[in-house]
């Protein structure tokens, strides 16, 4: 995957990331909009982490990703998450795509809001293909691990 696309996601990914963490306080706990926060937060720090992975992995010869020193706290965050967590990472991530492509519906193609919810939905696609990924993957190594 090139490095550019990559960086544009992580950016874009991190910026709404630290976006709902500011938010989050303003609602109370146990309240839906601070439901809806935390989850998204999980889902995005999920999604953060496989970028990051993606980003900074080194590729061998048979495709596969090694961890670079940079990676190694990312690779180990990463074990620490199960298979629930990242199936609990789909739907806001997909709320997410629904509304930006919503929003979008409403602007002009060449209009500067059309594009930055388009750099939106774009990270967040690629966001969603990282967790199918890490779903459809083995997961055997995680749970041994967790013994």
């Amino acid at each position: 995957m090139e490095n550019e696309t990559l960086d544009t996601a992580l950016n874009e990914i991190s910026s709404i990331l630290r976006r709902c963490e500011k938010i989050q306080p303003q609602f109370a706990e146990g309240s839906a909009q601070h439901s809806l926060l935390k989850n998204r937060i999980a889902a995005l720090q999920a999604a953060d982490l496989l970028l990051k992975r993606e980003r900074w992995g080194e590729h061998t010869d048979q495709g596969k990703i090694q961890p670079s020193a940079a990676s190694d706290a990312v690779s180990q965050r990463i074990k620490n998450l199960t298979h629930e967590d990242f199936m609990r990472a789909l739907a806001p991530i997909q709320s997410i795509i629904h509304k930006c492509r919503t929003a979008q519906a409403k602007h002009a193609e060449t209009s500067a809001t059309f594009r930055r919810l388009q750099k939106q939905i774009d990270a967040m696609t690629l966001a969603e293909t990282l967790i199918q990924k890490e779903l459809a993957a083995d997961h055997s190594w995680n749970e041994a691990d967790k013994l």
